[in-house]
């Protein structure tokens, strides 16, 4: 079955909704933590935070789907760098992957690599220098695949309860 890669319509929303709660679902099951959680608002009230960061940045939600049915979805949003940043980096413009997740069943068969090449694509276009996400460092599935395509750990982010 051929894979095809599109950009978000507003009738996908539904299906857009149970991709964002299946991947919280994912990461909340990996915390280690346990302070992820999703509560039954949460797909609806994620996916309308996520479309208005997407439209406030110029970003774009790519769908991976074959025979119509949604198998994946990736969030990006396009950065500028701060006079600030750019004094101490070296981009100005940078993608920012928010979101990639795919459903069971369709893991490993390359569907995340074709929406993340297609996002890679459109941040070039968009004249971006770099591109990063965070990933949850218990969740040693995403770690190894950024790594296959050559990204790189640089930061790392520490929490604690109080």
């Amino acid at each position: 079955m051929e894979i095809t890669i599109r950009a978000y319509r507003p009738a996908d929303r539904p299906a857009l909704v149970r991709l964002l709660e299946t991947l919280q679902d994912y990461q909340a099951g990996r915390d280690p933590q346990r302070r992820l959680r999703r509560l039954p608002e949460y797909g609806e009230l994620y996916t309308a935070e996520t479309l208005e960061k997407v439209k406030k940045s110029g970003g774009i939600i790519y769908l991976a789907e074959a025979g119509g049915e949604v198998l994946g979805c990736i969030v990006g949003l396009v950065q500028e760098a701060t006079p600030v940043m750019r004094a101490a980096i070296d981009w100005t413009r940078a993608g920012y992957i928010d979101d990639l997740v795919v459903k069971d069943g369709w893991r490993d068969k390359g569907v995340g690599s074709l929406l993340l090449a297609k996002l890679e694509d459109f941040f070039r276009a968009q004249g971006c220098q770099a591109a990063g996400m965070d990933v949850l460092i218990a969740n040693a599935g995403a770690h190894d695949f950024y790594a296959r395509r050559g990204y790189t750990e640089r930061l790392t982010y520490m929490t604690r309860s109080l």
